[in-house]
């Protein structure tokens, strides 16, 4: 699989490539740098990637530079969508003011990228082995689509998975841990079910706090916030969620209604 880490030479940034060179070296997949810079500082920008280059490579493990001139957004986007990516790894920073009112630039970005991401909060300081993702259950009919990549995750680094639902679950919530009982027995991921919370918001609220207390490593969510501008509700959630104060990476796999894709196979994996 080939993973690539958005890298703009900020102190986040750099942890995301200390985490996604971690990572997939654990895959045994391949890292490539992306960044995107303005035509006057290219030539900095240029020296730069072949330093972190340099530094984050090894003779087992090298990692490969692109350096791309324009707009970040478009650029990103394109790149991403003309190659078969894994998992895009990126850092995140505290949200802005019109941040709390629009969507921020990297969440432009995922719901118009046809790849996977891992964000990587800014107080996350090392890379961790992944031994427990914490999975919660949502009532969204279509909220169940990462298990499908834990699946494949776990044939390369054996995890456990905490399903995390509230005590008062809706007819709907219910019928998604049913569903994902069965999909992870018939995948042999080995999983324990936790309650929280009294109702689907308060689980969304605590579930970075619940993650920390459950010793989880990642958690892995389905983007549904789709690209409609009114879908508050969500985005505020994975807003929060990416730059969560507990410092957990989060594994957001694209909702394949609102992608391009019919599998996670088709998003890198061969």
């Amino acid at each position: 699989m080939k993973n690539i880490v958005l890298i703009d030479f900020t102190e986040e940034s750099i942890h995301a490539l200390d985490y996604a060179t971690q990572f997939t070296k654990a895959i045994k997949g391949n890292l490539e740098i992306l960044n995107v810079s303005d035509d006057d500082k290219s030539a900095e920008s240029s020296q730069r990637l072949e330093e972190l280059k340099k530094q984050y490579s090894s003779a087992d493990f090298d990692i490969k530079v692109n350096e791309l001139i324009g707009d970040i957004q478009e650029e990103i986007t394109e790149f991403v969508n003309n190659e078969k990516i894994g998992f895009v790894f990126c850092g995140t920073h505290e949200m802005k003011f019109l941040e709390r009112f629009f969507s921020s630039r990297m969440m432009h970005i995922m719901n118009h990228a046809k790849a996977n991401f891992v964000f990587v909060p800014h107080n996350l300081k090392a890379y961790r082995p992944i031994e427990q993702v914490l999975m919660p259950i949502f009532s969204a009919k279509h909220s169940l689509q990462n298990i499908e990549a834990l699946s494949f995750l776990n044939h390369f680094m054996p995890f456990t998975v905490k399903l995390a639902i509230n005590s008062k679950p809706s007819p709907e919530s219910k019928t998604n841990l049913m569903v994902a009982t069965k999909l992870l027995d018939a995948a042999n991921l080995p999983y324990a079910v936790e309650t929280f919370g009294s109702s689907e918001d308060d689980l969304k609220k605590g579930v970075a706090d619940l993650a920390k207390i459950a010793k989880s490593d990642v958690i892995s969510i389905v983007n549904l916030t789709e690209q409609n501008l009114f879908n508050f509700g969500n985005k505020g959630f994975m807003e929060d969620l990416i730059r969560n104060k507990q410092g957990l990476p989060i594994l957001v796999i694209q909702d394949h209604r609102t992608g391009y894709l019919s599998s996670f196979i088709t998003q890198g994996i061969h």
